[in-house]
């Protein structure tokens, strides 16, 4: 239950997010293009959560006509390349750009 909650809100404030960029963005981008980002974003975030390895990290998530980028930091380079696979198998994304730090260890 505490996972839906979480998803729901992430998505909604996905949502607002993008509502608000796209109102001031100078309307280069229509109302489809910011939902479907939108709904990437989530799809994306939802797989994050629900792996152990990524959950506890810091991951964000941005996606703009499909082109998503992330950042953060991760533990390694094979949670980096997890995340990224997750990004790339979800539905309309058509490019992923990897920005996540690997934490080192002190």
């Amino acid at each position: 239950m505490k996972k839906l909650f979480i998803a729901a809100l992430t998505l909604f404030l996905c949502f607002s997010f993008m509502a608000g960029c796209a109102s001031s963005g100078g309307g280069s981008r229509t109302a489809g293009e910011v939902v479907d980002d939108a709904v990437i974003v989530s799809e994306i975030n939802k797989k994050i959560i629900r792996d152990a390895d990524l959950s506890y990290w810091k991951i964000n998530v941005d996606s703009s006509q499909g082109n998503v980028t992330l950042t953060g930091t991760v533990r390694s380079q094979a949670a980096a390349d997890k995340a990224v696979g997750y990004a790339q198998s979800t539905k309309s994304v058509k490019s992923v750009r990897n920005g996540l730090l690997i934490q080192t260890q002190k």
